[in-house]
């Protein structure tokens, strides 16, 4: 398919294990790996010409067990270590390159701080050009070597020693990576949803854009529709290619190339993040705990203006030092970077800073929060939550976020957005986990935390059993009400979701548009009764002249409150019908003026109101009150100046 990116043939379908050299230029990288693979990664005329690697160089390398690895070959020179960070991003294991001839050198040392800061976890090394030098000296390089590799992940490594011009040791080299690749496997994150940090892109004559990188997490489908981020350009990926064989997918880990439609190779350069379309937004607010190296020249200082390099992007930031005025050489702490420009990133990625100018590597650290709100400085609380982020495992942060979630409901998709995790794996968290309370409404599965849950049920009810206590004669508080005084962040549609799972459980009832306790029951003692029958007696009296409140309670003994009690019990309970502002009806009348209406019509398609009027022996100023309500009841409809019965279309 794409003969540029052949390495070896017949390549089985399973995952790749991904090396990546480190160490100072002309110490035999580009050499070692030619005698391992056969493939002589410097591609670029200049590379040739110069002897040295300016570009990352990719090669394909079969284990002796016929498991797939791949060597992603890094340029040496201290001009070239952002090329060097964009190749080590996402390697399972490092070859530390170390020439026999000249021992540990500056870009050993920065390229060891940068393997450190990004966290590998495996790794050898590697002693080169052991042809140039005689046992006596080799022997002073190797117990240098180890000094230098004191407290680093290779201190207690393997230590080759090899000639890779006399083909010498190379075999055995190849077992030690063997036994690495094989021995407790890496156990970083694969689970997560697809993203593919690009290494390279360029254009392929018949097949258009093709972009490289080593596959962070999730699969990759042909087909797929992908989002070249942080630009959002979308793109379908028409071709996929792990070591030079077309495959239809490819997997976490893998080595892998994408033939992508409808997008220029300038529109997705080294930097950029493939990813599935609606998945990874960009951000400008990273929350990170970082740490300054060693031998780091001098303090950091805050809102310093540094390089971040993560993945294979590099970014311009500004460091906002949460809980000190400088970081020290060697010390941590927790802080904000604010890009200069959008990035891709997801919470648990390593990254790594340099300095503005001079360009060299003082620090790194992890991504706590990959959409970070502007946090203040010496904030307690927001320190407090970072810790909580940086020590949480994945149920302790799905706890966490369930409980800061204070104005919404996330559903599983909501949650699956949060911790960029695919669906499958967060709803197996979620059934291992106590505390979690899943509410299915709308076809729709919202996940909420039991803590929070009950925190709100208690809120609501004691707010509910206040509410009865006060007003013993209302059937409860008006939905709306409650919403806006106590859930004022939740949609309708989410605050109907949480009305609904309480009820459904029995922590309270409703009626209508109103909530009450379970086991409330408007409380009338005979002195109220007596009041309001008396009150109910009289607007059935006075049917279609119906009389006003204040009227029809004059003959009770009672206060203005109790009285708007009274009015207020008989309106809820469906005794009286409010039609218009101070004009109430007796449900027994509209019902009687329903049937009347309904025997005029049976006569006459359209009445007018002189007509209803005197169908009801009654005046104007109560019947179009009447007339008003039933049009917007959708019983009757005003056509001109008449009335006819409404009818459904």
């Amino acid at each position: 398919m794409y003969k540029a990116l052949r390495g070896n043939q017949g390549v089985r379908d399973m995952d790749c294990f991904i090396i990546g050299t480190a160490g100072h230029v002309d110490h035999g990288k580009t050499q070692l790996v030619k005698t391992l693979t056969g493939q002589d990664t410097d591609r670029l005329k200049e590379e040739k010409k110069r002897g040295i690697s300016i570009e990352l160089g990719f090669a394909a390398l079969k284990l002796p067990n016929g498991a797939n690895a791949a060597i992603i070959d890094v340029p040496g020179h201290e001009r070239f270590i952002k090329q060097m960070l964009a190749g080590v991003a996402g390697i399972d294991m490092v070859m530390l390159i170390i020439a026999a001839d000249e021992g540990v050198m500056p870009q050993t040392r920065e390229h060891m701080n940068i393997i450190k800061l990004l966290q590998v976890k495996k790794g050898l090394t590697v002693i080169t050009k052991i042809d140039l030098v005689d046992e006596e000296w080799l022997e002073l390089v190797e117990e240098d070597i180890k000094d230098f590799l004191k407290g680093t992940l290779l201190e207690k490594g393997p230590i080759l020693k090899v000639s890779a011009v006399k083909n010498q040791g190379m075999a055995e080299l190849l077992n030690e990576i063997q036994k690495l690749a094989v021995a407790d496997p890496d156990q970083k994150s694969r689970e997560g949803q697809l993203r593919l940090p690009v290494d390279r892109s360029f254009i392929l004559s018949g097949f258009g854009t093709v972009v490289t990188g080593t596959l962070w997490s999730g699969e990759v489908k042909v087909g797929d529709i992908v989002e070249i981020q942080p630009t959002g350009k979308k793109s379908r990926v028409r071709g996929i290619q792990v070591h030079g064989e077309q495959q239809q997918v490819a997997k976490p880990g893998q080595r892998v190339a994408l033939n992508l439609a409808d997008v220029e190779v300038d529109e997705v350069p080294r930097g950029s993040s493939v990813v599935l379309a609606g998945t990874y937004a960009p951000s400008y607010k990273l929350d990170a705990k970082l740490k300054l190296i060693e031998d780091s020249p001098k303090p950091l200082k805050q809102r310093q203006r540094v390089r971040v390099h993560l993945g294979t992007s590099e970014k311009l930031a500004r460091v906002n030092l949460l809980n000190g005025d400088e970081l020290a050489p060697g010390e941590e702490m927790y802080v904000q970077l604010q890009m200069e420009d959008p990035i891709i990133a997801q919470r648990g990625d390593h990254f790594v800073i340099r300095s503005y100018s001079p360009m060299f590597t003082i620090g790194g650290g992890t991504i706590l929060e990959p959409y970070g709100e502007k946090l203040k400085r010496f904030n307690e609380d927001a320190i407090e939550t970072l810790q909580i982020k940086e020590e949480s495992n994945p149920e302790d942060l799905i706890n966490y976020i369930l409980e800061k979630t204070k104005d919404r409901l996330l559903t599983i998709e909501g949650l699956v957005k949060e911790l960029k995790i695919n669906e499958s794996i967060v709803v197996d968290y979620l059934s291992k986990m106590a505390g979690i309370n899943i509410v299915e409404a709308d076809g729709n599965k919202y996940i909420i935390s039991q803590k929070v849950f009950e925190k709100w049920l208690t809120t609501l009810s004691n707010e509910l059993h206040l509410y009865h206590e006060k007003y013993p004669l209302r059937q409860g508080l008006d939905k709306e009400e409650v919403r806006s005084k106590i859930f004022a962040g939740f949609n309708i549609k989410e605050f109907n979701v949480l009305l609904g799972a309480w009820q459904k459980e029995g922590n309270l009832k409703i009626t209508g548009s109103f909530i009450h306790l379970p086991d409330f029951v408007s409380a009338l003692d005979e002195k109220t009764r007596q009041s309001i029958a008396t009150i109910e007696e009289e607007f059935v009296k006075k049917g279609f002249q119906s009389p006003t409140f204040e009227e029809a309670t004059q003959g009770v003994k009672a206060s203005k409150a109790e009285k708007e009690e009274f009015l207020k019990y008989l309106v809820a309970n469906g005794i009286l019908v409010k039609v218009a502002e101070n004009m109430y009806f007796h449900i027994q009348t509209i019902e009687k003026a329903k049937n009347m209406l309904k025997q005029g019509f049976a006569k006459k398609d359209a009445m007018a109101l002189s007509d209803i009027r005197d169908l009801f022996d009654s005046s104007r100023k109560y019947v179009l009150p009447i007339l008003e309500y039933f049009d917007g009841q959708k019983f009757t409809k005003r056509v001109e100046d008449k009335r006819v019965l409404f009818k459904k279309d």
